[in-house]
């Protein structure tokens, strides 16, 4: 057990959503993107416990792949297309690409 204050407590529960609601909900999408296309979304099982093993290892930042960190923008494109039928999931998808850019290229 960890000791607490009242403030500690509610940046947790803060953290804790983004950790784990957020990262479900994104999950949900993938399986989504999957599902509609008639892809079996368990494909994805073992890169997230890849990915949460690598989190647990070396941390979050360096553990961070993809082509936002690269800033691909050929596929960062690409997928914005592929988005485009489902509005709001192309607005997340921008939005944590451009988290993930910026927030590397401040701290790498």
């Amino acid at each position: 057990v960890t000791p607490l204050n009242s403030e500690q407590r509610k940046i947790v529960h803060l953290a804790a959503v983004f950790a784990n609601n957020f990262t479900n909900h994104c999950c949900t999408l993938a399986y989504k993107l999957l599902e509609e296309s008639g892809i079996n979304p368990k494909l994805l099982v073992p890169i997230i416990a890849e990915t949460f093993r690598k989190i647990d290892e070396i941390g979050p930042v360096k553990a961070q792949t993809g082509p936002a960190v690269r800033w691909d923008t050929n596929v960062l494109h690409a997928h914005t297309d592929l988005l485009r039928p489902n509005p709001a999931m192309r607005q997340i998808y921008k939005l944590m690409s451009d988290s993930i850019h910026y927030y590397h290229s401040e701290n790498d």
